[in-house]
């Protein structure tokens, strides 16, 4: 019965992303650019994001201190919600078309989303590293590679 709540989950989550990324696409500029003033990146990232247990053990990974355990080098957290994930991230990259997506970044009150991408590309590094494919060959190109 778990298994079954958390497949509805998931889907209505895919769903509000596609109908949001519907939205994004076909409303105008001046309309995006209010999607942006109302948090539609930060609800982006949110999703592409691991949670904040995952986000501070990759950040305090990249400058550990001495003696500290080695790096944890599980990529399993991309494997959650792939389809949602995809979707926000077309929709951050469609909206990032406007200068005010770049300066959403650039406000410290969202440096945090900065930050955890930034931990999560070196944390993510080796295995994206190792499992490349080929943009010519889509179907080689894995889901940690699709979403650095």
């Amino acid at each position: 019965e778990t298994r079954e709540i958390e497949n509805n989950t998931d889907a209505s989550i895919v769903l509000a992303l596609q109908i949001f990324a519907r939205v994004a696409a076909d409303v105008n500029p001046d309309l995006q650019l209010k999607l942006i003033g109302q948090g539609a990146m930060g609800l982006c990232l949110t999703i592409l994001l691991p949670n904040p247990t995952e986000q501070e053990k990759m950040h305090d990974a990249m400058c550990p201190a001495d003696g500290a355990e080695p790096e944890d080098t599980d990529t399993s957290e991309a494997l959650v919600l792939p389809e949602a994930r995809l979707v926000a991230g077309a929709v951050a990259t469609w909206l990032m078309q406007h200068e005010e997506g770049y300066r959403w970044f650039v406000d410290r009150r969202n440096a945090k989303y900065s930050i955890a991408m930034f931990s999560q590309m070196h944390h993510w590094r080796r295995a994206v590293m190792d499992q490349q494919g080929s943009v010519a060959v889509l179907s080689t190109v894995g889901p940690l590679e699709r979403y650095a």
